[in-house]
């Protein structure tokens, strides 16, 4: 990154789609909106994540840091740096938009941004952190506790009922529209990140609730 961003300032828009095959997205040539970014963008096809899930990889992509780095895995630290915060600090207007529990502002991936929606009902954020790997019991001489009082289960049904709503995403649709939102007042030089879990299990077809799956 350039000492001052903005000696040439211009617009930066980071969109990520969770769990998405690189494979299927260049051979969809079939979409319009693949097409055109292809043919006027620049394709990697040797690029390679620093993990192979969402917490070792991220930390790469917006703070420019190894994932065991500044205190490895989990919540970012204020030691790790953010390339929203040093943007933001240069006069650069910034924003995110997700909704994976990993990624949100109870992991610290807020830092740096003016604007962050990651539309996280606090059980989600919650139930993330007191249980990393989902909401089962890993440990073996917990386990037979749960066969007994059936803990997990009654957490699972308890968030269920919490959350009031099918899918435990937001759709692209709502994103996208508040992504647009944003940039459509967004007069100045600006750093906008926007993710997306559609292509995430569990996957809900067009037919079910009307979301568009890849």
């Amino acid at each position: 990154m350039a000492e001052n961003p903005t000696q040439n300032p211009s617009n930066v828009l980071l969109l990520t789609v969770d769990s998405l095959r690189f494979d299927a997205y260049v051979e969809n040539r079939s979409n319009p909106a693949v097409n055109r970014l292809i043919n006027r963008g620049v394709v990697f096809e040797q690029a390679y994540a620093t993990g192979p899930g969402t917490t070792p990889s991220f930390p790469a992509l917006l703070t420019g840091t190894l994932p065991l780095s500044y205190g490895g895995l989990g919540s970012l630290t204020e030691s790790r740096p953010s390339v929203a915060e040093t943007l933001k600090n240069h006069g650069i207007e910034t924003a995110g938009f997700q909704c994976n529990p990993f990624l949100s502002t109870h992991f610290n991936y807020d830092t740096g941004f003016t604007v962050f929606k990651d539309y996280q009902n606090p059980l989600m954020g919650f139930a993330t952190k007191v249980f990393p790997r989902g909401i089962e019991i890993n440990n073996p001489k917990l386990s037979w506790v749960d066969e007994f009082l059936h803990i997990t289960d009654a957490i699972k049904k308890s968030y269920q009922l919490v959350m009031g709503k099918p899918r435990p995403y937001v759709s692209a649709e709502v994103i996208t529209n508040d992504t647009i939102e944003w940039l459509d007042k967004t007069e100045e030089s600006f750093f906008c990140w926007t993710h997306y879990m559609d292509v995430h299990h569990p996957c809900f077809p067009r037919n079910r609730i009307g979301a568009i799956t890849m």
